[in-house]
């Protein structure tokens, strides 16, 4: 193991130690950069070095995104205890529940021209990571 690795599991042992909750904001961050980097260059990879459609690639990345980031949720940032069937299911209406609150805070952001285009789409989605945050980590049954 190479010696800047070491030294960020002993910052990220130290900072669960410190606090769990700090250290499970990391992971989730972590997490989060992760997923959104797999359905940004996934797709670009595919359209380059596969040759798929655009539409295609999207779709194929989304899907990888979406396995992964369950799966990252699950395991590596909140350790559920509970059975993966049951949370693959409240995770899929949780997720979906939150792309219409997304799409619905957007729209009437737009629509009542309270914030330009980029700033509401930028707005929308931090707030909805905060509060996936704290939905995801009651969903897989985190108390730390």
């Amino acid at each position: 193991m190479s010696t800047m690795a070491a030294r960020r599991r002993t910052l990220l042992r130290r900072i669960g130690e410190a606090s769990p909750l700090a250290a499970t904001i990391v992971r989730f961050g972590t997490a989060t950069v992760a997923s959104a980097s797999l359905s940004f260059l996934l797709p670009l990879a595919l359209h380059a070095w596969a040759g798929l459609g655009e539409r295609l690639s999207v779709a194929i990345a989304f899907v990888v995104a979406y396995g992964a980031n369950f799966l990252m949720l699950r395991r590596m940032v909140f350790a559920s205890k509970t059975g993966w069937a049951r949370d693959l299911a409240f995770y899929a209406v949780v997720n979906a529940a939150f792309r219409v609150a997304e799409f619905l805070l957007f729209a009437a952001l737009r629509a009542w021209a309270i914030l330009p285009y980029a700033a509401a789409l930028l707005a929308v989605l931090a707030l909805s990571t905060i509060v996936k945050f704290f939905a995801y980590r009651r969903l897989f049954g985190h108390v730390g």
